[in-house]
């Protein structure tokens, strides 16, 4: 059983894919077949294959290196997102810890533990990014340096507004001399695109806090 290499209890999990206890119990005897929403979740945080939920049958987990079940726990920040001085995610406000496989984080961004550690869940407010993300949705966000500081025209981040909120955005990077700035876009046609000047000592990693990697699939 999953939840068994998780080294969670049976609550904790439960609560981790959104059912109640006496539900994930009936699961376990087979008094119940779980919903697709759970299978979804159980895909997407454990990595568990939908068929082997439904029939037992076949490998457990998704592709990955054999017998390798070992899990990295990422924190999942609170409500209200932080930056530093220096553009840096504080993660000091952790609500709690979810679960990955550990093969798929070490797939996502290597196998450096300071890499794997630069990694957090954010939830996400507000409908911007719909339909790609929606509100209330959880993103994985990889706030390294090196994601931070170089710009991949057109994919996802967390980024801080002039105004010191935090949201997440397209990113393309305008490198017109004298004039440098962040082109910052939203999924959501009604949401006009805007344009973040880099002045003085604020440069791209002030703005750029992390690169949006997953929210319940991979994003390149």
């Amino acid at each position: 059983m999953a939840w068994k290499g998780s080294g969670l209890t049976q609550q904790e999990f439960a609560d981790r894919i959104g059912i109640e206890k006496s539900t994930f119990n009936n699961y376990i005897i087979g008094k119940r077949v779980p919903k697709t929403t759970t299978l979804l979740r159980l895909n997407t945080i454990f990595h568990v294959r939908p068929g082997w939920m439904l029939t037992g049958k076949g490998s457990m987990y998704e592709e990955g290196p054999k017998g390798d079940d070992r899990f990295f726990f990422v924190p999942l920040m609170e409500s209200r997102v932080t930056a530093g001085p220096e553009g840096e995610l504080l993660c000091e406000e952790i609500s709690d810890e979810y679960p990955f496989q550990q093969w798929w984080i070490q797939k996502l961004v290597g196998k450096d533990p300071q890499r794997q550690k630069a990694l957090c869940l954010v939830r996400v407010r507000g409908d911007s990014m719909i339909p790609t993300i929606n509100p209330n949705e959880t993103i994985l966000v990889d706030t390294s340096e090196n994601e931070r500081s170089q710009i991949r025209p057109g994919k996802i981040y967390l980024v801080r507004q002039p105004d010191g909120g935090v949201s997440v955005k397209r990113l393309v990077l305008n490198e017109k001399p004298g004039r440098p700035s962040l082109i910052s876009m939203s999924d959501n046609p009604s949401f006009q695109p805007f344009e973040i000047e880099l002045e003085g000592d604020k440069g791209v990693t002030y703005y750029v806090l992390g690169r949006v990697r997953w929210v319940g699939k991979e994003i390149d």
